[in-house]
């Protein structure tokens, strides 16, 4: 069983610095592929800023991108077996283990994926495709807990 949750609004600020430039800024980013509870590595020179609304997004150029994504929590043993209905990525412990984050697709929307804990996981997602990422959400649900 997995719980599915759209979760409320927060704050999203998108960072793009060399890690030089974070340094000096006194800004602690995580190592690729890895996150921490308010900031997610996307890329090379990329990581996402998460807080509460209305939180001041820091003394750099940064780019409050809030309004682009909704996200959707996911909760439980079979919660990456669930994933991997529409995310073609390994999500086993050994290849993608908590505190992980990608950007990859689930079913036709591209996701940002990141395991907060073992049976955590969060997924943003345009705020557009919210709809449509929770309908494929929940059919996969309905279909492992049919099995």
């Amino acid at each position: 069983m997995v719980d599915i949750r759209e979760c409320p609004p927060f704050r999203c600020t998108l960072l793009q610095a060399t890690p030089g430039v974070a340094a000096t800024l006194g800004l602690p980013l995580p190592a690729p592929l890895r996150a921490t509870d308010h900031m997610l590595w996307l890329g090379p020179e990329e990581w996402l800023l998460l807080g509460e609304p209305g939180t001041p997004t820091g003394p750099a150029s940064l780019v409050d991108v809030s309004d682009r994504y909704r996200a959707v929590s996911l909760h439980g043993a079979d919660a990456a077996a669930l994933l991997n209905e529409g995310c073609p990525l390994d999500l086993a412990d050994a290849a993608f283990p908590p505190g992980h984050c990608t950007r990859t697709l689930f079913g036709k929307a591209e996701i940002i994926l990141w395991r907060a804990a073992a049976d955590d996981w969060r997924v943003l997602v345009a705020r557009s495709f919210t709809p449509y990422l929770l309908a494929l959400l929940r059919e996969a649900a309905a279909d492992l807990n049919a099995m």
